[in-house]
């Protein structure tokens, strides 16, 4: 959250002001000329701040819009209602691989995307100090995928290709929760069904 940035936000703006990491925020009311939020930081101590604009950077479902405190209108629930995202994961992993080894899935035509399985399409590990890798994976479009079950896809696709690909009798070594060090789910690609197109949908958006 940045108290006190400027109205326009041009290429030559800067954000002025603190910056606060850590914070919860209470509650944004928009009722007046300025939109005003109700945060709190530290303890149970509830700060007040007057902004000349709120700036909501995740997918506007109606989900999250309402895990930030925003008192929706009628109308922002209409058009944010159907709003569908697909689930995305991403993940860090100590593992035997070599540094640099990129290994990643390619779709059998440019035109047609990977399957949405939740099994990582990507697969690095980027820095020569660390033997830790970070995994990207792609889920369901509106799908009812769990964190765990894309996590158990996570540690059976690594768990084939754990290995030094140097050593030709090499075998991979299992990768079991105690080395998955961080695994997270995420909303990606906010967007309208055709459905919604065909009926103007971003109309009623723009005229939010």
């Amino acid at each position: 959250m940045t108290p006190r940035f400027p109205r326009s936000l041009d290429s030559k703006s800067s954000i002025k002001g603190a910056i606060y990491f850590n914070t919860d925020i209470n509650w944004i009311n928009r009722d007046g000329p300025f939109p005003i939020i109700r945060y709190s930081t530290k303890g149970p101590r509830r700060r007040i701040q007057k902004c000349s604009s709120v700036i909501l950077a995740f997918p506007p479902t109606l989900s999250a819009l309402q895990a930030a405190h925003l008192d929706l209108s009628p109308a922002e629930r209409h058009v944010f209602g159907p709003v569908g995202v697909n689930d995305y994961y991403s993940g860090a992993t100590r593992v035997q691989t070599l540094f640099s080894l990129v290994l990643r899935v390619v779709s059998l035509s440019p035109i047609t995307p990977l399957d949405a399985t939740g099994e990582p399409v990507a697969f690095p590990r980027i820095s020569p100090a660390s033997d830790v890798a970070t995994a990207w994976s792609r889920g369901p479009y509106r799908g009812q995928q769990t964190l765990e079950q894309a996590k158990e896809l996570l540690k059976a696709t690594l768990s084939k290709l754990n290995r030094d690909p140097l050593v030709a009798d090499a075998t991979a070594t299992l990768v079991t929760n105690a080395v998955v060090l961080v695994f997270r789910k995420w909303g990606y690609s906010p967007h309208f069904d055709t459905e919604r197109l065909a009926c103007e949908w971003y109309e009623k958006f723009n005229k939010l």
